[in-house]
């Protein structure tokens, strides 16, 4: 499978908003940050730094973040019996998703790959 056939796979899971779906724990079609999260963590192992997918998908953090550096769930999410770490709301979760070093140093990658300047949790 070549580097452009990839991409057409991943760019199915990933939403108008540039929010990602169906490749975490919740399957349905709401954009989350755990499951875009995901989706930027499968962008960096393909190798797709300049691609269309990884500038919505930092978009979409960049929007989504906190005043505090965190990110959280959207309420929607509620709909769909999410797992007790993904509801949102909650100052555990939210910290998660800003301190966790694994997606922070993700994030950070992803974004001087791409220009974007996220703010630091």
């Amino acid at each position: 499978m070549g580097h452009d056939e990839v991409l057409e796979r991943l760019a199915k899971f990933q939403n108008a908003d540039g929010g990602w779906w169906g490749i975490g724990m919740l399957k349905a079609p709401l954009s989350t940050i755990s499951n875009t999260i995901n989706g930027l963590h499968w962008l960096r192992m393909v190798g797709a730094e300049k691609s269309a997918l990884l500038d919505r998908t930092v978009a979409f953090l960049k929007a989504g973040q906190k005043e505090g550096g965190y990110w959280d769930e959207p309420k929607e999410i509620l709909d769909h019996d999410p797992l007790m770490w993904m509801v949102p709301g909650k100052r555990a979760n939210q910290v998660w998703y800003g301190t966790r070093p694994r997606c922070a140093v993700t994030c950070w990658r992803a974004a001087a790959r791409t220009k974007w300047i996220l703010r630091q949790p």
